[in-house]
């Protein structure tokens, strides 16, 4: 659910932190991941130390949780605000810093192809789509978003970040109820 997903990444953001010597308090986040956020649900900020961790990729990255199916519509409404047609104060502040926004999804299955051409060959694999969708979508914005990166974490990569954390993992485990 949101309220796990959202404990859980923010577990993993002070784990990766803390391996790279960097304080807790860099990183700054909602526990309600289903409310107007402006765009982020965990923004984490830091001077000195690494440039980036294992999954933290910039000094300044914001992550925006998504407990749900995206299909490409709602991709593409994600980083603008529906009330101003503008990007979200979030993912302005990332264009801003030359940051990094990351959507994590739980629910959205990123490593299948997007589609085939009749011939079977495969066209866009579905994660390669899905920053495209986003890309697009910010740079038609803000001509200085070319400067940041922009990625999507799915079910996979949530495993593994996981992997990396072994008492991480067993909380993960109690709480699906297999440990």
């Amino acid at each position: 659910d949101a309220t796990q997903l959202q404990q859980l990444i923010k577990r993993l953001v002070q784990s990766d932190l803390q391996r790279a010597g960097i304080p807790f308090s860099a990183a700054q986040g909602t526990l309600r991941i289903n409310v107007s956020d402006g765009g982020e649900d965990v923004r984490v900020e830091w001077a000195g130390a690494a440039s980036s961790t294992n999954y933290i990729p910039k000094r300044f990255t914001v992550f925006q949780l998504k407990a749900e199916n995206l299909t490409d519509q709602k991709l593409k409404r994600e980083p603008v605000d529906a009330s101003t047609g503008k990007l979200k104060p979030a993912i302005s502040a990332v264009v801003d810093h030359q940051g990094s926004y990351t959507l994590i999804t739980n629910k959205t299955n990123v490593t299948t192809p997007k589609r085939k051409k009749p011939s079977g060959e495969l066209i866009t694999p579905k994660l390669d789509n899905m920053r495209e969708i986003l890309r697009t979508v910010i740079q038609a914005h803000n001509t200085k978003a070319s400067d940041i990166e922009i990625d999507v974490y799915g079910p996979p990569k949530i495993a593994d970040w996981v992997n990396c954390y072994p008492m991480t993992a067993v909380w993960v485990k109690q709480i699906l109820g297999i440990a």
